[in-house]
């Protein structure tokens, strides 16, 4: 038999507790992740053909713009990543048909901004802070900010396919896109989760602005749309946050 002493002090059983639960999460996360990069792939090869035009919102590395040149050989796509030097990057890369524009998207005329470069975690960097993983270091930049509908107009794009992963500002895209997905009806992959609560949004908001854009929320595992209340239940840690919408 156990006595007290084997258990530990009160504070030891809370962090030991802690732990478990945050491993146990970033396992969940990692599978999660694995599983919805497969999906994004399929979803590119599915969507996109020869000469087609797509999105990268949030380019970060260049990772999915990569992925969509190569699904759309002699395309064009429109990359948007605001942290200078990932742009630099980018643009030192000449990535075939690909324009980088270094700013970061809203909903809003273009003005300048204070970005949150987290140094340690960049692809944690936003407009506003969200919860992260451990102690964030920031260094604050002045961006400039666009609209997408802006930017398409200007580069005369004609978007299949657009990705967004900006870590809770995505209703704010989406609502700077409005003529775009009018007059294009992508295909959209985003992610959508707690970080939107920085921006006073929910999943509940993120749905009703989907369904005025006329768009449907699917998940990566084949399932039927989802409908506001399932979509509310899906999204959280233990749940999804990549998602797919479409006309």
């Amino acid at each position: 038999m156990y006595s007290p002493s084997h258990i530990g002090k009160p504070q030891e059983v809370v962090e030991a507790a802690k732990r478990g639960l945050q491993a146990a999460r970033s396992s969940y996360m990692q599978r999660r992740g694995r599983a919805d990069s497969h999906g994004m792939a399929l979803a590119l090869r599915a969507v996109l053909g020869p000469g087609d035009h797509a999105i990268d919102v949030g380019a970060h590395e260049g990772d999915v713009t990569r992925q969509i040149i190569e699904s759309a050989p002699g395309g064009r796509t429109l990359a948007i990543e605001p942290l200078p030097h990932l742009a630099v990057a980018l643009r030192g890369a000449m990535l075939p048909g690909v324009i980088v524009e270094e700013c970061a998207l809203t909903d809003d005329a273009p003005a300048e901004v204070e970005f949150l470069h987290v140094t340690n975690h960049p692809g944690y960097s936003g407009l506003r802070k969200r919860d992260y993983p451990d102690e964030p270091h920031f260094e604050h930049l002045t961006v400039q900010t666009q609209r997408l509908d802006d930017l398409v107009e200007q580069h005369a794009i004609e978007p299949r396919f657009i990705k967004i992963d900006v870590e809770g500002a995505e209703s704010l895209v989406l609502r700077g896109a409005r003529r775009t997905i009018e007059d294009f009806r992508p295909v959209i992959v985003v992610e959508h989760g707690s970080a939107a609560e920085g921006y006073g949004e929910s999943p509940g908001t993120f749905f009703d602005l989907a369904e005025s854009l006329r768009l449907r929320i699917f998940n990566f595992d084949g399932d039927p749309a989802y409908s506001r209340q399932q979509f509310i239940d899906a999204v959280g840690p233990e749940g999804y946050f990549n998602f797919l919408l479409r006309p």
